[in-house]
């Protein structure tokens, strides 16, 4: 045993002490119950295959059926464990020198930033001078959905593929993801006989983005093993807590402590049982034998798998209490299934339910795991932590009560951006008290996707608000407000649907593939993998929401294109004004710049564009690793501009903003659930308030007289905007124009203007567009769903005992009307009115259409186009909206 151990520190060239090598001797006599065999020469160097002699080496016997003799087992297993513990020992050092090196160029950035917590602040949100953690998930985030567009486009119009049967189609494309040879079957020569169609385009593309993605996280310092024909699995730990559990178990493990351990043992094991079966058993060795891992073994490990993917462990949660973002994409377990039509199976029965969202599921991670790493090194959460301690004493030494101000928001904005604020509270990796936080968490994320669908038909009217922010962001970028309107038109036309799907492939808005719009109206609307997740996305969609956005920012992405394109004859010390100051705003250095501007262009909308991806195809005179990386980085930063810039002017919510409304609550908790229905519908006011408003105001040439004009300018355009908004909602409802000669109807167009429109219908009447008071309103809509179900069932049950007449009928009839999904889309809803319900509420309560119409009339003086109780419509009447009537 001495020999072998002097063998292997000889081997180990000072990388292990002699205490380690004996653990490892130790271990592999413990595991295989035989002394570890002596050899005259080193045991440790391996020879081609088993039974073949080398110069050196050792001959490994083999018995007469080919197996492997135990010996050479042994050394094999002490071979792979001194291999592993060198290589661990390589990894530290070279996380420990990532991590102080990430932590040295931070601590440059955040000093040019003030060093305070504002600066934490402004590093993972706010562009001051820096590229922030947010612009740089987004813009790898596009990046690598950019590299997925063109195929995902043409598969989803191959005729062929349309026809075929929906888990055939993912069953042949999980055959082509699982070809280990794609890579080389798409650049085989001619002639060979090689099959190829639209799956195995998408098919590469993926491997191509999924094998770049993993190469970086490795250069960033995890240590992701390469393995041919893995697959995008993005597995719901939910789903795998719950598994084979009836709707009745998973109610009573929510509500009865008792019964929960014995409940998950039974959907571990149901879990198990699925599997087992469906897995390559050729994937899972037994290490003392060399042959198929026997039954009893795999069900061990397999529960391992459960509990890593149940707990959240290594499969959902960037950063977890550890933080080591490298160890755990190191050590990221796979499950390898035996066909593709296993695999489909299972990840529709607890994985992302459809493989093309695993597929832009896995693009989504690798953005955040790879802006994490490259920002904070391979432990985020010790590097963050460790920048807001140094802001803190910073801020203490000048004023020591002031230490701690803002660590607390900072913190929540990291937790958000991470993933470690989503999902349930701080004892999730106790897996049997998670399942109470199951049932809470996808009843009310569902009652509000329902809520979404049945709301915001009437969408596309409120939307006319984002004229305001962004013409006033055009200006403060100094895009030219024309310019930038051009491209909005362009962009918008339906018939251009070509420069749309070009912008897409060069990086520029291909979230557009994520298909989750409704995330910036409802907080987290639209966001899951549930029907109701899929009703609240189709509502706006199908309103046409998800157009006008989706165009609007594409548009804004593209002017920026168009300037950078027109500003390639300049040098960097020559930028300046507004443009100017928008590129130095993101970090962009002058060898950026000289990069940028020396990259191809392409034609969108008819202008030449630079886009993020023609920056990344910029090949420099000297290609080594650094110009590779200063390449890049360039490219990134122009993609976080143009998203993040984007943002601000077709207002999306982001991480800052939520913060202000979900403060530490988790989903799944009661209260974190209640806060969540109170902010639905809200973060986009307050998104306005705290992101739009700040901005055009610190645009305005001049203090304080021009900082004032740009203000008084944005709320004089919003206002207009409001001012429409109202008159085309009441056109939908069949009533002519309000008139607008009156001080509350400005009012109203202008609380409209700020995101705040619900409580611009108050200045009207004593209920708002759904119908709700106004402390329901405040509270939300969900609160306001509660009241309206209260008032149909108790409130009909108390009139009946105190001998009233119960309206029953009409109020349920009104009731389906406001919460069925897709019912109130802006151009089917008067049509719908006036074919059912409208009747079925005059049957239900005769006289009811009367009085609504002499309701409107006397409180609102408005008169009717459509009134409810006539079958033909009339012309509406504008001259109403000027006094007309």
């Amino acid at each position: 045993m001495a020999k072998c151990i002097d063998d292997i520190l000889k081997a180990a060239a000072g990388s292990l002490t002699r205490k380690e090598a004996e653990a490892i001797i130790n271990e592999v006599e413990a595991r295989f119950g035989k002394k570890f065999p002596k050899t005259k020469t080193n045991p440790f160097k391996r020879p081609d295959r088993p039974g073949r002699k080398q110069t050196g080496g050792v001959e490994y016997s083999a018995d007469e059926s080919g197996s492997k003799s135990r010996e050479t087992l042994m050394q094999e297993a002490a071979v792979e464990a001194f291999q592993e513990k060198v290589n661990a020992k390589k990894q530290v050092a070279r996380r420990r020198e990532l991590q102080v090196e990430k932590q040295a160029i931070r601590e440059v950035q955040l000093a040019k930033l003030g060093g305070d917590v504002k600066a934490i602040e402004a590093m993972l949100v706010d562009p001051r001078g820096e590229v922030t953690l947010q612009g740089r998930i987004r813009a790898i985030r596009e990046k690598y959905l950019a590299d997925l567009t063109e195929p995902l486009e043409a598969l989803a119009k191959d005729e062929q593929w349309r026809r075929m049967d929906p888990v055939e189609r993912e069953v042949r494309l999980a055959e082509a993801l699982m070809d280990q040879d794609i890579v080389q079957r798409k650049t085989a020569p001619p002639g060979k006989g090689v099959k190829w169609d639209a799956v195995d385009d998408l098919a590469m593309a993926y491997r191509l983005m999924d094998d770049a993605a993993y190469t970086r996280k490795n250069e960033a310092g995890a240590d992701i093993q390469y393995t041919k024909g893995h697959m995008p699995q993005v597995w719901d730990s939910s789903g795998v807590r719950l598994f084979g559990l009836s709707a009745g178990e998973k109610a009573r493990m929510a509500v009865s402590a008792a019964t929960r351990k014995a409940y998950q043992t039974r959907a571990r094991q149901r879990w198990i049982d699925y599997v087992l079966p469906r897995i390559d058993r050729s994937r899972y060795p037994d290490p003392e034998t060399g042959l198929d891992m026997a039954d009893d073994k795999l069900r061990e490990m397999l529960s391992d798998v459960w509990q890593t993917i149940a707990s959240n462990g290594l499969t959902g949660d960037v950063v977890s209490e550890g933080g080591n973002l490298a160890e755990q994409l190191g050590a990221h377990r796979q499950i390898w299934f035996k066909d593709a039509r296993s695999f489909v199976e299972s990840n529709r029965e607890f994985g992302a339910r459809d493989l093309f969202s695993a597929i832009t599921g896995e693009a989504v991670r690798h953005a955040k795991d790879i802006a994490l790493l490259e920002t904070y090194g391979p432990n985020p959460t010790m590097g963050f932590k460790t920048d807001l301690a140094h802001a803190m004493a910073r801020q203490a030494e000048d004023n020591p009560g002031a230490g701690r101000k803002g660590s607390h928001r900072a913190q929540l904005i990291f937790d958000e951006l991470s993933g470690k604020s989503i999902g349930a509270p701080e004892d999730r990796a106790a897996i049997d008290s998670l399942a109470k936080y199951d049932l809470v968490s996808r009843s009310f994320k569902g009652l509000r996707n329902l809520i979404a669908s049945a709301k915001l038909g009437m969408l596309p009217f409120l939307q006319i608000n984002d004229l305001a922010t962004f013409r006033a962001i055009a200006k403060s970028d100094g895009l030219g407000a024309g310019k930038t309107i051009r491209a909005a038109i362009s962009l918008f036309n339906p018939a251009n649907a070509s420069d749309r799907k070009a912008a897409r492939r060069h990086g520029i808005l291909a979230q557009m593939v994520l298909g989750d719009a409704a995330l910036r109206y409802g907080g987290d609307t639209g966001n899951g993998q549930g029907w109701t997740s899929k009703l609240a996305n189709a509502t706006v969609k199908w309103s046409g929401a998800q157009h006008w956005t989706d165009s609007l920012k594409q548009a804004f992405q593209v002017s920026i294109g168009w300037h950078l394109a027109d500003a390639k004859n300049i040098s960097f010390d020559q930028l300046s004004g507004k443009f100017g100051e928008m590129i130095r705003r993101y970090g962009i250095t002058a060898k950026e710049w000289d990069i940028i501007r020396s990259s191809e262009t392409v034609t969108l909308a008819g202008e030449q564009t630079i886009t993020p991806h023609t920056v990344s195809r910029y090949v420099p005179r000297e290609y080594d690793a650094k110009a590779y990386a200063e390449v890049r980085s360039a490219a990134e930063k122009v993609g976080a501009m143009m998203a993040e810039e984007a943002d601000f002017a077709i207002l999306q919510p982001d991480a800052k903003t939520r913060t202000y409304f979900l403060g530490k609550t988790s989903e799944g908790e009661i209260s974190g659930e209640i806060v969540r229905s109170i902010a639905f519908f809200k973060t986009f006011s307050i998104a306005m308030i705290t992101k739009a408003i700040p901005r055009v105001v610190k645009s305005g040439e001049g203090a304080p007289l021009g900082k004032t004009r740009a203000f008084t300018e944005f709320l004089l355009i919003g206002t207009i905007a409001g001012a429409m908004t109202i008159q085309l909602k009441e056109l939908a409802k069949g009533r002519n124009p309000r008139d607008m000669d009156s001080l509350g109807f400005m009012a109203a167009a202008f609380m409209q203007s700020g995101g705040l429109g619900i409580f611009g219908d108050f200045m009207f009447s004593d209920a708002n567009r759904f119908g709700g008071d106004l402390a329901e309103s405040f509270l939300g809509p969900v609160v306001g769903f509660a009241g309206d179900f209260k008032r149909l069932t108790v409130g009909n049950v108390q009139q009946v005992a105190e001998g009233k007449d119960p309206k029953l009928a009409a109020e349920t009839i009104q009731f389906i009307k406001n919460y069925t999904p897709l019912m109130n889309l802006w151009y089917t809803r008067l049509a719908l009115d006036h074919a059912l319900f409208f009747h079925a509420q005059e049957a239900a309560n005769p006289g009811y259409l009367r009085r609504v119409r002499r309701r409107v009339e006397r409180q609102q003086n408005q008169s009717w186009w459509w009134s409810p109780d006539e079958n033909q419509p009339k012309v509406p009447d504008l001259k109403e909206a000027f006094g007309g009537r």
